[in-house]
């Protein structure tokens, strides 16, 4: 008679069919980006701002000075993108690269520290699924942006701290102190994690009076302090100007404390429903409100079952609410659907705690609140998953085709006008396609005719001041549409 309790090969099986559903979720996930990546859209202006600053300037004034063009971005993500730029050209795929690997990274990052979690099943499918599938993660991937960096920072801190407070050797100790002092050079976003460990170790070693004593914690603290440092020493390099314009752009993203009125707690509030909205891309309040409820049971199931886990995740958010509160940090503000990209970072904390929310211990397996959780599930994997396409359609803003017809057709004495949106990414693509050499590349049109052939590049938000400005230079010849941007071509009246 065979034991199929205790027979081996159903312990095999048992540990295959654990493995694989988590597996075939991370692969999916990295499809989902790796396809969008090779879209090869064109740069938007953010990027292309960005990339202008890598392209433009030397390693050491991108390192030690302000950025140009309102750009702020941490050294080390800088520097990375340096040597890309270096070694692989300057093209859309290799600046878009490095945020592509961080973001593939994450997931099985993510991935690992479940396992080292010990968490359970299907807390760990909802968890990879919810980060696997988001919308945002997904779209920011595959931009020359921080904002991977950012998430990949944030779990690589959690899933070393864990590893520290599993395993308390020196070794654990020295790794995780690394951890913390190379971080905040390489994500702004960083420094909210730094608080939250450090707690987290004290708590888990007794708030003993002696714990300065502590070599391992000593060392850990010695890093993440000396991170820090280091942090406000390259974040200070940014000119106040840049201060004062990213202030006015996110003026509606930060907190209002103390609040004054009612109109400053409405506002409170909805910055604090869009934290969760964002990351997830949830489409409306009853969707957001399912995943607070989610959230609030998931936080209540760490601080009784797990306090220093509960430290090491919570204390970030709380952080980052300070910080808006001083002004310091927005959490949101845009009503775009790029609006979350600051605070993507929170992506992977929400969702581990929405993960257990929908499924932990607490529950009964035949449990009323077991049914809910799996209904919640459900729902907010279903809701994230379906507005993929919403935020990785092929963008219309194709200026790459605009400039490559510009190069077929343009002479070299010509000059070359763009308007509003998209100057900076027909400033990189005509650095990109060798046309960075014209006697005129103007942003701000002249009012008076022109003196010869001119070329005015327009966004179609644009086009009707964009058509009277042609009016002004001379004569339109033609007037041909990519999408979303459009070119005119001017002869002198």
């Amino acid at each position: 008679m065979i034991d199929f309790k205790h027979n081996i090969y159903i312990e095999i099986l048992k540990k295959r069919a654990c493995y694989y559903p988590p597996f075939i979720i991370s692969i999916i996930g990295s499809y989902l980006r790796l396809s969008f990546y090779l879209q090869n859209r064109s740069l938007w202006a953010d990027e292309a701002k960005l990339a202008l600053n890598i392209i433009e300037l030397p390693i050491i004034k991108l390192i030690f000075s302000p950025l140009r063009y309102e750009q702020v971005a941490p050294f080390g993500f800088l520097l990375i993108e340096k040597v890309s730029l270096f070694l692989l050209g300057s093209s859309e795929l290799s600046l878009r690269l490095w945020p592509l690997i961080f973001s593939i990274a994450s997931i099985f990052l993510l991935w690992k520290m479940l396992i080292l979690l010990k968490t359970e099943f299907y807390t760990k499918i909802i968890i990879l699924s919810l980060f696997s599938f988001a919308p945002y993660l997904i779209r920011f991937s595959s931009e020359l942006k921080q904002y991977s960096v950012d998430v990949f920072a944030c779990l690589i801190i959690i899933y070393t701290s864990i590893h520290y407070i599993e395993n308390r050797k020196m070794n654990k100790a020295l790794f995780l102190g690394a951890v913390l002092l190379i971080t905040p050079l390489f994500s702004h976003a960083a420094v909210f994690l730094l608080p939250g460990c450090i707690l987290s170790i004290i708590f888990h070693k007794g708030f003993k009076k002696d714990l300065i004593k502590d070599k391992e914690f000593r060392l850990i603290l010695i890093m993440a302090t000396i991170g820090f440092i280091l942090f406000g020493l390259f974040t200070i390099r940014n000119s106040s100007s840049t201060y004062e314009f990213m202030g006015d752009y996110w003026e509606n993203g930060f907190l209002i404390f103390p609040p004054q009125n009612k109109t400053h707690i409405i506002h409170n509030i909805i910055i604090l429903l869009n934290l969760l909205a964002h990351p997830f891309a949830l489409p409306g309040y009853n969707q957001i409100l399912l995943g607070l409820v989610t959230l609030v049971i998931g936080s209540a199931f760490l601080l009784r079952h797990n306090l220093k886990y509960a430290i090491l995740l919570l204390t970030p958010i709380i952080m980052l609410f300070f910080a808006s509160a001083l002004r310091l940090y927005p959490i949101g503000g845009e009503p775009t659907i790029i609006a979350g990209r600051l605070v993507l970072f929170t992506h992977p904390i929400l969702s581990i705690i929405i993960g257990f929310g929908c499924f932990n211990r607490w529950m009964n397996i035949r449990s009323i609140t077991r049914i809910f959780g799996l209904i919640a599930a459900i729902l907010i994997v279903f809701f994230t998953f379906s507005r993929i396409p919403e935020y990785t359609e092929i963008s219309l803003l194709n200026v790459r085709q605009a400039v490559i017809y510009l190069q077929d057709n343009i002479e070299p004495d010509d000059d070359v006008y763009t308007t509003g949106l998209i100057w900076s990414p027909v400033k990189y693509y005509l650095y990109r396609y060798g046309m960075h050499d014209f006697q005129s590349l103007g942003y701000d049109i002249p009012f008076g005719h022109a003196e010869r052939t001119s070329w005015l590049i327009h966004y179609y938000g644009d086009t009707e001041m964009a058509f009277s400005s042609a009016q002004i230079l001379g004569t339109i010849e033609e007037h041909t549409e990519f999408d979303a941007v459009g070119i005119f071509k001017i002869s002198p009246p």
